[in-house]
């Protein structure tokens, strides 16, 4: 633990450390620094935009320094928030952003340019925006996206790591009389609300205008407006022009009406660690047992929020828990700070993966392999590496393999056996392979130390590679579409321009044997063309293109394959014409029928 001057210079810090922790929320360390010998030789100096590096080695912005006498010494207070939230919240992305973002694409424009980098641990959906950035600071942006993707992350060093949910299942009890004290539990219903209306889409987003003229209605009705006693309650309603998707109102107010009742439980734990039992240490996001016969409580609840009080030689002297009732609350909503005061009401509705990801993860991965201080156990099960400061992190080797835990050994999430590779998550700037193969029933796709490759399962000769040297693509393996789903390249063919394209429709009367239908492209040479046919159901808006020319209708039921219609088309130096011929059975039994076809007219370009 040490204090870091605005010149980048470093004095250790003798000080008893408040860490104030909140899930997806704020995270702050508090101290009194007294001039002791260690302290001396800055505590005349120490200011706000200091550093402070804790236990973790989070760094820490100091943002609040109170200097006082007393006796004859100077004692400092200061105030720190990680320097992750000190960054975004002084920095802005100024371009906005009106689209369907992936949580990939939406995080890297949050994070980039910041010197900070970040892990998708889990998979998220894709959501569409409306308003990203736009001159917010990136701290806002960051926690709508965590609102938007329903993500928690976590901070180690310079890498923010995000996940569906963080912290560990564990098997943890909190007993009221054992390890546990003060135990309340506190609901308070006094903006619960079990109805809410939103109005969006209506004037050009820059205010003034009336919510009256919105084109977008919509409300949500909670299943608890039909319990006696509780009724229909009224939220606020949401009035956003910028809300274009009916979609995105409907999850603002199901949002608002869902999480209007807060419930929350609170207790004073009582670190047991020097008796003997030094499992039971909290992080933010743990599902423990939580037990309290006096009030009823006895249930799983979800650690929210953490306040931690350490010495200068990092013992726990102190630790206040709050408790989510995830049966209730199901999650809890981040409530980061930001320096704009009206964010909150925007936020509520009411108006790649870098490079130096890899770097932090490998960096981080290695200073905590060199600072571990492990003991090893020989027991029947094998030997147990256990870290001493926290003996949930073991580590397993015996005959079978090796598992790595966070538990205390109760689930090994990262396992190595004969049968094969176990990991939640994989950090690496470099995964050295010879070869690495993915086969499927219809791919077969590998890439080894010379070129990402991918296979014809049924004709080698077909293949396409990419690697230093470029894109390598054999017999055919390639298709690029265009406007409409038409193929501009098809692997076989020259790179086509569209030179035109158009409707031409057909009327068949009923009993129709064989029709023709032309159109005149008068080019004066017969060009590269491709034909569709859409068939008497087809709608101008839709670009779906049904069958591709020639086409067969055909039939099964004896067996065999009868012809029962051809469809084709046929280009000249100055028509193409598309003709239609029934068998006479199936034409004179046919009835009345309207067929419209696509025609793409191309010119060839070499490649």
């Amino acid at each position: 633990m040490y204090v870091r001057d605005l010149k980048g210079d470093e004095f250790p810090l003798q000080a008893t450390l408040n860490h104030e922790m909140e899930l997806n929320g704020n995270q702050s360390v508090s101290a009194t620094i007294y001039s002791t010998k260690v302290n001396s030789a800055y505590i005349d100096d120490i200011t706000e935009m200091w550093e402070l590096v804790d236990f973790d080695d989070v760094s820490h912005k100091i943002i609040y320094c109170k200097k006082k006498g007393e006796g004859n010494h100077l004692t400092v207070e200061v105030k720190a928030i990680p320097l992750f939230f000190d960054t975004f919240d002084t920095l802005r992305i100024y371009e906005e952003y009106n689209e369907h973002m992936t949580a990939q694409l939406a995080f890297t424009r949050v994070f980039a340019d910041t010197g900070f980098s970040f892990v998708l641990v889990d998979a998220f959906d894709a959501v569409q925006w409306e308003g990203f950035g736009g001159g917010e600071s990136r701290l806002e942006t960051f926690k709508r996206a965590l609102e938007r993707y329903q993500a928690e992350f976590r901070i180690s060093g310079n890498t923010v790591y995000l996940h569906k949910q963080i912290g560990r299942d564990t098997q943890f009890q909190y007993r009221h009389r054992l390890n546990a004290s003060n135990i309340t539990q506190e609901n308070d219903a006094s903006a619960m609300w079990t109805y809410a209306k939103g109005y969006g889409d209506y004037g050009d987003g820059d205010g003034g205008e009336d919510w009256k003229d919105a084109k977008l209605i919509r409300k949500y009705t909670s299943p608890l407006s039909k319990v006696p006693g509780i009724g229909v309650r009224h939220a606020p309603p949401i009035q956003n022009g910028n809300i274009k998707v009916a979609s995105f109102m409907d999850e603002q107010l199901k949002n608002l009406v869902d999480n209007s009742l807060k419930i929350s439980v609170s207790a004073d734990i009582h670190d047991l660690r020097k008796q003997g039992y030094s499992l039971a240490q909290p992080e933010l996001g743990d599902r423990v047992f939580l037990i309290d016969e006096r009030i009823g409580l006895d249930e799983e609840v979800r650690v929210v929020n953490i306040s931690i009080t350490r010495n200068w030689k990092g013992e726990v002297s102190d630790i206040s828990l709050r408790f989510g009732t995830e049966g209730l609350t199901k999650r809890h909503q981040s409530n980061i700070q930001a320096a704009v005061k009206a964010i909150t009401e925007l936020i509520e509705g009411r108006r790649k993966l870098p490079s130096s990801v890899l770097e932090n993860a490998i960096l981080e991965a290695t200073k905590a392999l060199k600072n571990a201080q492990t003991e090893l156990k020989f027991t029947e099960n094998g030997i147990l590496a256990i870290e001493k400061g926290n003996p949930n992190y073991v580590v397993l080797f015996n005959s079978a393999g090796v598992g790595v835990s966070e538990d205390g050994g109760a689930t090994f999430r990262t396992a190595m056996t004969g049968r094969g590779f176990v990991a939640d998550l994989i950090t690496s700037g470099h995964l050295m392979t010879e070869l690495v193969t993915i086969i499927g029933d219809k791919n077969h796709f590998f890439w080894d130390d010379t070129a990402l490759q991918a296979y014809h399962p049924n004709d080698s000769s077909k293949f396409a590679k990419l690697s230093s040297r470029g894109l390598d693509i054999q017999n055919g393996m390639i298709q690029v579409k265009g406007q409409a789903g038409t193929v501009i390249i098809d692997g076989t063919s020259n790179m086509h321009k569209i030179l035109a394209t158009g409707l031409v429709t057909m009327s068949l009367p009923a009993g129709t044997i064989k029709r023709s239908v032309s159109f005149s492209h008068n080019l004066g040479y017969k060009p590269a063309y491709s034909a569709y046919m859409q068939g008497d159901d087809y709608n101008e808006e839709d670009d779906l293109l049904s069958h591709q020319l020639p086409y067969l209708v055909t039939d099964h039921s004896s067996g065999g394959v009868d012809i029962k219609s051809v469809v084709r088309a046929e280009c000249t130096t100055k028509k193409i014409t598309f003709t239609v011929h029934r068998a006479t059975d199936y034409g004179n039994a046919m009835p009345a029928k309207t067929l419209t076809f696509r025609y793409f007219v191309y010119k060839e370009v070499a490649f």
